[in-house]
């Protein structure tokens, strides 16, 4: 028998619900399997909105005016072709890992167009460092600046490039917990609570318009972090403490636009 629902009913349907999770031993070819769910869960957090649609059957844009990059805007980026970057900086951001199961990540953004170009898990900062260093010298000359996280271990990878001769690129060391760099116009209050609310608040004004290069990882991570609107009316994200998956794809590409000191529109330069 087949059931016709009028136009305005939906049936939601989540992957637990298809023959592959009823215990009978059943495996059908082309849907998603237990092992599919538990790799997806562990690398875009069962709290995003990626997993909440193409898991659980969710769709959670309601949930929009709380989340810094609603999963609507990072899809869309995803499918845009935004204009090529010109002579607007190279930027890349490097996120240094603490913890065994968090990444290293280097993003590159040229403009309004970005994406993550390496991923490690397990690595040190002196590979970290290192790699960066025949990057720029080897494949991507073109690179003016490099942003990294230097909160802990990733002060290592600093000083060391630092060290490195990577000619005229501006090595910055990023400090999330610090004060942002946009002023408040006199006699108004700060807009972001620190740089890494500063970083990731341009980084959204930059989904609406951008191109990124498809990584479902980033796309989940963007539009799983929510923020709030301090007493001081102060933008400030959510810890990651509270985060299921730490969004490590995310922060390094928020950082290539922490050196920014002054924006006309959307465009954003050192």
């Amino acid at each position: 028998d087949r059931i016709i629902l009028p136009n305005d009913q939906t049936i939601q349907i989540s992957a637990y619900d298809t023959p592959n999770f009823q215990g009978n031993g059943i495996v059908e070819p082309g849907m998603v399997k237990p092992s599919d769910v538990e790799q997806l869960r562990d690398e875009w957090g069962e709290d995003s909105a990626m997993f909440k649609a193409s898991i659980l059957g969710e769709f959670p844009e309601d949930m929009g005016d709380t989340i810094v990059v609603p999963l609507s805007v990072a899809t869309a980026a995803v499918e845009r072709d935004a204009p090529q970057g010109g002579d607007e900086p190279v930027i890349l951001g490097v996120d240094v890992a603490r913890f065994g199961r968090d990444r290293s990540v280097v993003a590159r953004r040229h403009g309004l167009r970005g994406e993550i170009v390496k991923t490690w898990q397990g690595a040190n900062t002196m590979e970290l460092a290192g790699w960066v260093g025949r990057y720029i010298e080897d494949d991507d000359p073109d690179v003016n600046a490099v942003v990294v996280d230097e909160t802990g271990v990733g002060s290592g990878v600093v000083d060391r490039l630092r060290e490195l001769d990577l000619g005229d690129v501006n090595v910055i060391g990023f400090q999330g917990g610090s004060s942002p760099l946009t002023e408040p116009e006199p006699g108004k209050k700060r807009k972001f609570f620190n740089a890494v609310a500063e970083a990731w608040w341009l980084m959204r004004e930059w989904f609406e318009v951008g191109s990124i290069k498809q990584n479902d990882s980033l796309t989940a991570q963007v539009s799983s972090r929510g923020y709030t609107i301090q007493s001081d009316t102060s933008i400030r994200l959510q810890d990651k403490e509270d985060m299921l998956k730490s969004p490590d794809e995310a922060d390094a590409f928020a950082m290539t636009f922490a050196p920014m000191v002054e924006r006309t529109g959307i465009g954003v330069y050192l």
